[in-house]
């Protein structure tokens, strides 16, 4: 919403080296193309005018030159408002394109507004009242319910940036060279084929062998980053974080899947009548790890 702390959310990113696309700049370039001054009301009307011309997502479609011209492997964009802007990120970035919704009290977000005495901000509790109208409008609520992130803004300013730089950090850290070891047990009913689909579902890059000692198990190891797909995907971030807590070892996890649910692409943590998919991770930063994996929202 209006003056919730994106902005100073986009300077945390910047300080972390990371390039910043502000949605608003393409509105306001075609505010100074017609010649008028920035103000709110013309910054809204012809926001409104551009989406009513070229359809709800056309100031995300503007924003591809900008972030193509950053020429970096990580963007942040500021100031998304609404579903369909947030639906086009998605469309051509996929699972790589993810949303954080900031949320703050309106009476701060009104206070803050005013000192901040922005050339395109408010005037007054009216103008604000109208500012968050249209940008309802546009379909911002809706984006913040389908937000991967959601931080709320009512600590103080360091405690915020914290919260944002930690979230920025969960997102961007890039884990997957950490290497999982994988076994499974075949069950006498069970065909091999089966469970190592089974595995594959999730660890796709799975080096598995046979073993025989004991009765047969499929061994191997594997990269990450299909697990932490999932884990995402499935929005079982709370329930994952909490089972990996519960299974931590003094020098990783370790951890169960069922291999019934694998076998179709799912994840569920436990065993089944079949036994389970067993999982163990080596790591110094267990915490860390856990963060990346179900990529942690901080409230």
């Amino acid at each position: 919403m209006p003056a919730s702390g994106k902005t100073e959310a986009a300077n945390v990113a910047r300080a972390l080296g990371i390039p910043v696309i502000h949605m608003g700049d393409v509105v306001r370039a075609e505010v100074k193309a017609k010649g008028l001054k920035i103000t709110e009301k013309n910054v809204g009307k012809v926001a409104n005018e551009i989406r009513e011309r070229e359809g709800m997502g056309a100031v995300a479609i503007r924003c591809f030159p900008y972030i193509k011209n950053a020429d970096s492997k990580i963007v942040v964009i500021d100031g998304i408002r609404g579903v369909a802007e947030a639906e086009v990120y998605r469309k051509v970035f996929g699972e790589q394109f993810t949303l954080i919704a900031i949320h703050a009290p309106q009476k701060a977000r009104f206070e803050w507004a005013m000192a901040r005495k922005r050339e395109d901000d408010i005037e007054n509790r009216k103008s604000f009242l109208q500012k968050d109208e249209r940008e309802r409008s546009w379909g911002l609520p809706e984006a913040m319910k389908i937000a991967d992130f959601s931080i709320d803004n009512v600590y103080t300013l360091e405690e915020f940036r914290q919260r944002v730089k930690n979230t920025i950090e969960s997102i961007t850290e890039d884990l997957s060279h950490i290497i999982a070891t994988i076994s499974a047990p075949i069950h006498p009913t069970e065909l091999i084929e089966n469970v190592e689909t089974a595995i594959k579902n999730i660890f796709p890059d799975a080096l598995l062998q046979l073993e025989k000692d004991g009765g047969n198990r499929l061994v191997g190891k594997a990269s990450l980053q299909r697990l932490q797909e999932l884990l995402r995907n499935q929005k079982i971030r709370d329930t994952a974080r909490m089972e990996l807590f519960k299974s931590r070892t003094g020098n990783g996890i370790e951890f169960v899947l069922n291999k019934q649910v694998a076998y179709i692409g799912k994840l569920n943590f436990g065993e089944d009548s079949l036994g389970g998919i067993y999982i163990s991770i080596e790591t110094e930063d267990v915490e860390k790890l856990i963060d990346w994996l179900t990529l942690r929202s901080e409230k």
